[in-house]
């Protein structure tokens, strides 16, 4: 291709073993380019492979190796109206003096493995395990890096069962993750290491037990309920302390978050739905990673005043098949969520975080798909969606302002009207 790519790629797939219970997909590849713009040039390599396989149809056991490795990826970065115009292609500012770039790899492997105890359960177990580093060189003249382990496991069990005259189906679990990582950065000159000012362990690590049941109550109607108790810890330890700062801290967010769902079964081709769930979402690593010092300014320390959000949701809905090939979806959705997790200040790539106390989205998606034959299919949908926040609240724009975020203001990053459609024509039949 243009400006010196290549992309080369090179896959095998195949069955072996009785009644083909051993299967290999595997995947290797490669690309590099220059770049259109200055500072651009990049090149990576990934494999990725997958094996099947078991001593019978019951029992199943699947493998997922990765393998990522990007030595060169340089960052032109972002252009002012003025660079647009004058130059397109050139780099931004400071990203050629200081040799914007990062370099990455990833290694991870998982396993699964399924086991049918009879026609009505089965038990499934799951393990992971993966290694990444990561090494950024900023417009800032800072340097960044990471050394990062993670794990996790889980298991579950399903089972089809009758409760008195009602059909159940329900599953219940646990999952355990942990994520390790080194944390390194300090000052570069001329696109290398100068001094180093940052060092520091990090772990993540969340435990979750649920449980979900659907139940047929009536040839009409049909329910879904469940509940997830979940507990996300995140730990800091600063050995740089020569800056008189301790950056070590420690957070802990705990949630029991349900859901509950009716469904009336108005005839064949009509459903008429009601959904109600809570959600919560924690800080990551990356956001609790830096303090809004209040003086124009962020710095390395671990912000343990960050908290989870927490939202609600309700939903009201309904699928419908006028006709044979003909397929109408439709919703309309309310969230309100206290505590969202939005950016208080960025400065050269690096960001602090604060709370919003209050935030809501509202709207309606509304969907239509036919099949004109087997192999040609039409869809549009449409969606309008109101996000905003509902409370006012203040941050620090700088060591002596206090700007206001309004109530009514919109969300940013959020579209408030969305149209997609589509023709698609398939060698192979398929249907609504």
């Amino acid at each position: 291709g243009s400006f010196g790519m290549h992309r080369t790629d090179v896959q095998l797939g195949s069955r072996f073993g009785a009644e083909g219970l051993v299967g290999l997909v595997a995947d290797y590849s490669t690309f590099d380019t220059n770049g259109y713009r200055d500072n651009s040039r990049t090149e990576r390599k990934q494999f990725n492979s997958k094996l099947s396989f078991g001593p019978n149809a019951q029992t199943r056991v699947q493998m997922v190796v990765n393998h990522f490795d990007m030595p060169t990826a340089q960052d032109p970065i972002g252009l002012t109206a003025s660079q647009l115009a004058a130059n397109p292609q050139q780099a931004g500012t400071n990203a050629q003096s200081n040799r914007v770039r990062k370099t990455v790899m990833q290694s991870q492997w998982g396993s699964t493995l399924t086991h049918a105890l009879d026609a009505n359960r089965t038990v499934s177990a799951r393990v992971y395990t993966g290694h990444r580093e990561n090494l950024q060189y900023l417009s800032s003249a800072n340097w960044v890096a990471l050394d990062r382990n993670y794990y996790g496991l889980g298991l579950q069990y399903n089972e089809q069962t009758q409760w008195g005259a009602t059909p159940i189906k329900w599953a219940a679990g646990y999952e355990f993750d942990r994520s390790r990582e080194y944390r390194t950065g300090g000052a570069a000159s001329a696109g290398e290491k100068s001094t180093t000012t940052r060092q520091e362990d990090n772990q993540a690590e969340n435990s979750d037990l649920f449980v979900q049941a659907t139940a047929l109550l009536s040839p009409r109607w049909s329910a879904v309920a469940g509940v997830r108790s979940s507990t996300v810890r995140f730990v800091s330890d600063d050995y740089y302390l020569s800056d008189n700062r301790n950056g070590s801290g420690n957070a802990a967010y705990g949630s029991i978050s349900p859901v509950l769902g009716l469904t009336f079964h108005a005839h064949d081709h009509l459903n008429l739905f009601a959904n109600y769930g809570k959600g919560f979402e924690t800080p990551t690593l990356s956001e609790l990673a830096y303090k809004d010092s209040g003086a124009n300014a962020l710095v390395a320390e671990f912000n343990p005043n960050l908290n989870a959000s927490y939202s609600q949701h309700f939903e009201l809905g309904a699928k419908w098949m006028p006709a044979p090939h003909t397929r109408v979806d439709a919703a309309v959705f309310q969230i309100n969520t206290t505590d969202e997790i939005v950016v208080s200040r960025s400065i050269s790539g690096q960001s602090g975080y604060k709370n919003a106390p209050g935030t809501s989205r509202a709207g309606w998606e509304l969907a239509g798909q036919h099949s004109w034959t087997p192999h040609f299919h039409g869809l549009v949908s449409a969606s309008v969606l109101d996000a905003k926040f509902t409370q006012d609240y203040s941050y620090l724009s700088s060591a002596s302002t206090t700007a206001t975020v309004s109530n009514g203001n919109k969300l940013p990053g959020i579209p408030q009207h969305f149209v997609f459609t589509e023709l698609l024509w398939t060698s192979q039949p398929r249907t609504c």
